[in-house]
């Protein structure tokens, strides 16, 4: 058996949807640095500069999603699971953990994220028994939910069946020493 199993996102929907959308942004800081090289002093000024901060608004947080899509991973192994997305590393061990299943079989309806892009469901909502659920999740449908103590992590890993089945066979072969 191999000692660790690692699955990832589908990723092609979120990349292409980021990197699309950061062409457009790009392009309209570019026209709105192009407005205002060509406006006279005065309001116009700001007028022409309001793409160009809009731009600079939002590209940095869609340029840190796509990084975030492009390098995530769910690793399973005997001691636990090593969940990767972006700069955010979550490690759980195997004995912290209980229990793994689809969010068809939640039983309530789940509480999704505000802001939700193609790629990029992330954010942390409250259920109604004040329990933490935190989205790792590039989609909002499919999901897998891993319940600890503290919180529920919603995941999306692209073959669900098969997280679930690596997930059964580490979980029966119990921890050697936790993460």
């Amino acid at each position: 058996m191999q000692p660790s199993t690692s699955f990832i996102p589908a990723r092609r929907p979120g990349l292409t949807f980021h990197v699309i959308t950061l062409g457009i942004l790009g392009g309209l800081g570019a026209y709105g640095l192009w407005q205002t090289s060509r406006a006279e002093v005065g309001p116009g000024v700001l007028l022409a500069l309001v793409p160009t901060l809009i731009a600079l608004g939002i590209f940095p947080w869609l340029s840190y999603s796509l990084y975030a899509l492009r390098y995530a991973t769910y690793t399973l192994e005997r001691d636990g699971m090593r969940l990767h997305w972006g700069l955010r590393r979550e490690d759980i061990p195997i004995d912290q953990i209980l229990w793994v299943r689809p969010a068809s079989e939640f039983g309530a309806t789940l509480p999704l994220p505000v802001l939700r892009l193609p790629g990029a469901v992330l954010g942390e909502r409250t259920l109604p028994d004040q329990r933490k659920i935190e989205y790792l999740a590039d989609r909002s449908r499919d999901l897998i939910l891993v319940a600890t103590r503290q919180r529920i992590f919603a995941l999306s890993p692209s073959q669900p069946a098969e997280f679930l089945r690596s997930y059964a066979r580490f979980a029966e072969l119990g921890s050697i020493s936790p993460l």
